[in-house]
């Protein structure tokens, strides 16, 4: 019966340590996560600063600015006979 006990107590420890180390593990992972959100937050609005600046310059036109990139398809309209 103490043979037990104390595989019991050995286990319980393993489980706590297991769980505190991915504990760790997370939040190491979050505050990466976050530094890189920072990055990209920081890039996209360097990238915005840029092309707002760009998007006011004369030599852009309007036209040029909204037509899509992407070669437009047209419709089939499905008959019924």
């Amino acid at each position: 019966m103490i043979e037990l006990a104390n595989s019991i107590d050995v286990v319980t420890a393993q489980i706590t340590r297991n769980i505190e180390q991915s504990i760790s593990d997370l939040r190491t992972q979050y505050v990466k996560l976050q530094d890189t959100e920072a990055s990209y937050i920081k890039e996209y609005q360097s990238a915005e600063r840029t092309t707002s600046a760009s998007a006011t310059s004369p030599s852009t036109s309007r036209a040029s600015r909204t037509r899509p990139r992407w070669p437009r398809t047209t419709t089939l309209r499905s008959s019924t006979a």
